[in-house]
Order: C-alpha cells, then structure tokens, then sequence
C-alpha cells in the first residue's frame, strides 16, 4: 500500500495523538491503516471471485445452468419424437439437481440428447435419399437432380 496513503495522514494522526493524549504515534497508525486497507481490499477480492467464478453458485455458472436450463426444456417439449427407440432412456432426466450441482451431468445429457436426434435425423435422411434414388430416374440431366415419388422432392447435386 506504498503511495495509496498520505504521507499528511501521519502528521495528522501526531497531531491527533498530542491533543488527545493517545500515544499512537503516526507511522505506527499509517501502518495499521494500510494493514486494514490492504486486509479490506483481499477480502472483496476474496468474495467478488467466488460470486463470478463459484462452479455451483457462481454467476458464471448461473449463466451458464440457465442456458443448459433452457436447451433441456426444449428438448423435453420435443418429446420422443426425432429420437431412435434406443435413444428414448435419454429422456428420463431430474432437472432438480440443476440448481445445487455445477450442471456438468445435465450438460453432457444436453449433448447426448442432441446427438441421438442428429443421429435420427441423418439416418432418415440418407435413408428417404437412397429410397428415392432407387425407385425414381433423374429429370433433369444437368447436374442437379429433381427426384418426385409421391410428392416429395429431393433436391440432391454432384459437383
């Protein structure tokens, strides 16, 4: 705390010290205000890096719990549907345990819900894409290739 405090404070607290008759003299109380100062200003260190970086109540981590919070409801209102029959145990989630825990588990459900339905939804899509390719000729021979097969079209390009 060298330079933080005046160097006039000690000629005040000598001045103070003589007309009270306390006998502390002005270095020894700069150097305990500075103590004080310097235990004061650790200590809001101290507790502003547990509110920011706390794992579990930090507002980091509430910021963080919050969006996990909000991709888990919506995939909870998609229900079963996007999701192979092996997949439907990854619905059975306690969303509970949110808010006293670092949200990490809840996290890595996130993520493997998400997988399971791209899975789904890339297994269906290169499933209907070989169907029509199988059952239907090209239309158009100019690279891009239009296949109909009960109105559904497939829009599919080599390059």
């Amino acid at each position: 705390m060298e330079g933080m405090v005046s160097k006039e404070f000690c000629q005040i607290q000598d001045t103070y010290s003589r007309i009270s008759g306390n006998h502390m003299l002005g270095p020894k109380w700069v150097q305990g205000l500075s103590l004080k100062l310097l235990e004061f200003t650790h200590g809001l260190w101290l507790v502003r890096n547990f509110l920011i970086h706390d794992k579990v109540s930090g507002m980091l981590a509430l910021e963080r719990k919050e969006e996990i919070q909000v991709a888990i409801e919506e995939q909870l209102e998609m229900g079963t549907a996007g999701l192979e029959e092996d997949d439907l145990y990854l619905m059975e989630i306690n969303l509970e345990d949110l808010e006293s825990t670092s949200g990490e588990s809840q996290a890595y459900w996130l993520l493997a819900v998400q997988a399971a339905r791209d899975a789904f939804r890339l297994h269906t899509s290169t499933a209907v894409l070989h169907f029509v390719k199988q059952y239907t000729k090209p239309r158009i021979e100019t690279g891009i290739y239009l296949y109909s097969r009960t109105n559904l079209f497939v829009y599919h390009a080599f390059w």
